[in-house]
């Protein structure tokens, strides 16, 4: 029978010497006992995993045809498994010869399930503070979906077990949020996307200053000194800036602007144009700021083509003066030269001067003074001096 088994040898001679023998005799068909310890899981996450477990003592043990050393019972080795199914074949044979065979299939699976989250994108800044997480999940070949897990920020989340897609609204609050997207799957897996988006709620920084103005004292109001003015100022860095709706570049290192800006004269009938400066910051989040400030232009100031242009229409009346002045001047040099010269030849053709000695008798001229050309010019002849005519009265001689 099974177990331990007395036989019973009894020997006697001629002389009727007897001996009695007893044989002890096991008899073992039962397999060996086996404890298998790990794996655990049917699922494996690592295609390298270990063999443990105890065995009935003095038994032999072989794991996938390979025999394990067993010290006083406790086995343990390491098997390399492929992807996928897999059959771990454990045989134990105790001195008997009785075999205890153990198959038990695994699952090696060391592949997360893939997520794919097409927005929000990482970084993304907007100024509501709510945002929609939306992607799919996706398992390996075969494996099926609906054993699969998805995670918004520790929430389990449902999606579609036919596509994998998956959208749900998150809270944000003001700042840096970070969203965590997990996938798992049966085996434990998992696979995390942070995606890193902020709220800002809060308008951008904007100060706006207007320069090339003076207070007028009559309009009590700044005015442009001439056709333009400086609208400068600081933003929020990253900002997105428009003066009247044209696009203004802003320093990426300071937030500093500046842009000429052209006032328009006044319309006929009015003395002065008042023009609204619709300054606005945008930043990325949406958030936007606008001031509008006020610049006066009044009559008188023109523009800078035309300051330019009057100052060339004054040179050339200035020169046109000038020429004015010189054609007078060389006219009335002329006419002057050519009155002397009238007067010396007309000094020179007159007679000369006759002088009377108190004797009543007439001095001959100087000789004639040479005429231009070197020649003398002739005289005129002296005239004969008149007679003494006496007329007497009888009161005096005269």
């Amino acid at each position: 029978t099974e177990g331990a088994n007395d036989i019973n040898i009894f020997a006697i001679d001629g002389v009727e010497n007897d001996r009695l023998v007893v044989l002890t005799v096991h008899l073992d068909q039962t397999p060996p006992w086996l404890r298998l310890t790990e794996p655990v899981a049917e699922i494996l996450t690592d295609s390298n995993f270990k063999v443990s477990g105890y065995v009935e003592q003095g038994s032999r043990v072989y794991v996938n045809d390979r025999e394990v050393e067993v010290s006083f019972g406790y086995f343990e080795t390491t098997v390399s498994a492929p992807e996928g199914d897999f059959d771990l074949v454990i045989s134990a044979l105790d001195i008997a010869g009785n075999e205890l065979v153990r198959t038990i299939p695994l699952t090696v699976d060391t592949i997360a399930p893939a997520i794919e989250v097409t927005s929000p994108m990482e970084g993304f800044v907007t100024n509501v503070d709510t945002i929609n997480v939306v992607g799919t999940i996706t398992g390996t070949p075969g494996e099926d979906a609906r054993f699969l897990e998805l995670y918004i920020n520790g929430i389990p989340r449902l999606f579609d077990y036919t596509s994998g897609e998956f959208s749900h609204e998150v809270l944000l609050e003001e700042g840096v949020n970070r969203i965590v997207i997990e996938s798992m799957d049966t085996a434990g897996n998992t696979e995390k996307l942070v995606r890193t988006v902020m709220l800002d709620s809060n308008p951008p920084y904007l100060s706006v200053f207007i320069g090339n103005v003076r207070q007028d004292p009559n309009w009590n109001e700044p005015v442009s000194i001439s056709d333009f003015v400086y609208v400068s100022g600081f933003t929020e860095i990253g900002a997105a800036l428009t003066i009247d709706g044209v696009s203004v570049d802003v320093d990426s290192e300071t937030g500093y602007f500046n842009y000429t800006l052209t006032i328009p004269k006044p319309l006929p009938g009015l003395k002065i144009f008042t023009k609204e400066i619709v300054v606005t910051s945008t930043d990325g989040a949406g958030n936007s700021v606008t001031i509008v400030e006020k610049a006066n232009r009044i009559k008188g100031v023109d523009t800078t083509v035309e300051d330019e242009t009057t100052t060339a229409e004054w040179l050339i009346l200035f020169l046109a003066i000038v020429i004015f002045g010189m054609a007078l001047a060389g006219a009335y040099g002329y006419n002057r030269i050519q009155a002397q010269h009238e007067m010396i030849e007309a000094y020179e053709a007159a007679p000369p001067a006759v002088t009377y000695t108190p004797e009543g008798k007439a001095v001959a001229p100087p000789p004639a003074r040479p005429a231009r050309g070197g020649r003398p010019r002739p005289r005129a002849p002296a005239p004969e001096p008149e007679e003494e005519v006496v007329i007497e009265t009888d009161e005096e001689e005269v």
